[in-house]
């Protein structure tokens, strides 16, 4: 009864004991005596509707690679249904992250912590990407309330090697000014070129200047957006460059203004609904020409969109409630794929992951 019970709230939480019964085609009175037994996991709130109690959740990240698609399946797994008061990370020996699923740790702890929850970074196992984080900013851009084990690294790595390597640009604030996040479109786009050569650079400039734009002039909460680019050798030879902020996302922003400037798509998407945003992010991005500021606007993510083909890209978009992932193969988009199973992330997450072949 349990596994069964937990599977159900993980989906549709809140529901009275009949509801539980019911959908699980099981006795009323043995779900309720049940429920009210394991108080220690199961709440009932003032309208007697159960969900899971105010919980730790433990995220476990395994050894050997983990891409963002996985680490989003595996903090789905530990978090699913739960009502949180604690989350914490717990890093096995041997793991090993790649940029996007680094970046998408920072971002879930830093708007954890603000939400009030205690966030833990376990590193007891494997110090090594303790230290590797350091390399790359990635504790400057960490909200000083999470908690990291063993401890914070005292030595800044990225401080001491500052633009040293040539496979890093260490994760960067994107800024509340236009020079300063001209500068920044121009170290990503110089370490771009460095790792690949002229041809592409028309190209990826276009890329990385819309799409830190979109963050300064769109998510509101600029001082939360960073970007950082990473080259990764092997059989595929790539290079992941991640865009992050915690604004309100893309379908958000369109939405104020939506009905005034595009009296035809608000018809059709203007009930907010995880379906709607969907393809309102998917116009924005294939189409283009979707803007709150109206007409004339709205050209960043289709411009990145359209860039992207010449370098056979992954280009993923995470939303607060959905991830989209578009590819591109031979030049061509593949039918872009959603994934509805996410840990609920505010603002827009994007990943370029550029095939350099």
């Amino acid at each position: 009864m349990e596994e069964l019970i937990d599977e159900l709230l993980s989906r549709r939480p809140s529901l009275r004991g009949k509801e539980v019964a019911t959908a699980l085609g099981l006795d009323k009175s043995a779900v309720n005596a049940f429920l009210h037994n394991r108080r220690d996991k199961y709440q009932q709130d003032s309208n007697f509707c159960w969900s899971f109690a105010a919980q730790e959740a433990i995220v476990i990240l395994p050894n050997g690679w983990t891409s963002s698609p996985e680490f989003e399946r595996l903090l789905w797994k530990g978090t699913a249904g739960r009502q949180l008061r604690e989350i914490k990370f717990e890093v096995e020996n041997g793991c090993r992250l790649l940029f996007e699923s680094i970046a998408r740790l920072l971002a879930v702890s830093n708007q954890c912590a603000k939400q009030g929850l205690r966030v833990t970074l376990d590193f007891s196992e494997d110090l090594a990407i303790r230290s590797y984080l350091s390399r790359m900013a990635f504790f400057e851009r960490l909200d000083p309330a999470v908690h990291v084990l063993p401890s914070r690294p005292t030595d800044s790595l990225a401080q001491r090697y500052q633009g040293n390597s040539d496979s890093l640009l260490e994760i960067e604030a994107v800024c509340n000014t236009e020079a300063g996040n001209a500068e920044l479109c121009r170290q990503l786009l110089g370490k771009f070129i460095q790792n690949t050569d002229h041809r592409y650079e028309v190209a990826a400039g276009t890329i990385f200047s819309e799409l830190i734009n979109n963050v300064y002039e769109h998510s509101g909460a600029c001082s939360t957006g960073f970007a950082g680019l990473q080259k990764y050798e092997g059989r595929v030879p790539h290079i992941q460059t991640i865009v992050s902020d915690l604004g309100v996302g893309i379908a958000a922003s369109l939405r104020r203004t939506l009905e005034t400037h595009y009296p035809e798509v608000f018809s059709r998407y203007g009930v907010g609904s995880i379906s709607h945003d969907i393809a309102l992010v998917r116009q924005a991005v294939v189409e283009g020409g979707l803007s709150e500021f109206g007409s004339g606007h709205g050209a960043g993510l289709h411009c990145s969109h359209a860039r992207s083909a010449a370098f056979n890209a992954r280009f993923e978009v995470r939303q607060e409630r959905f991830c989209l992932s578009f590819e591109y193969i031979n030049g061509n988009l593949a039918r872009p794929t959603a994934t509805f199973d996410v840990f609920p992330l505010r603002g827009t997450h994007i990943c370029f992951d550029f095939k350099l072949v």
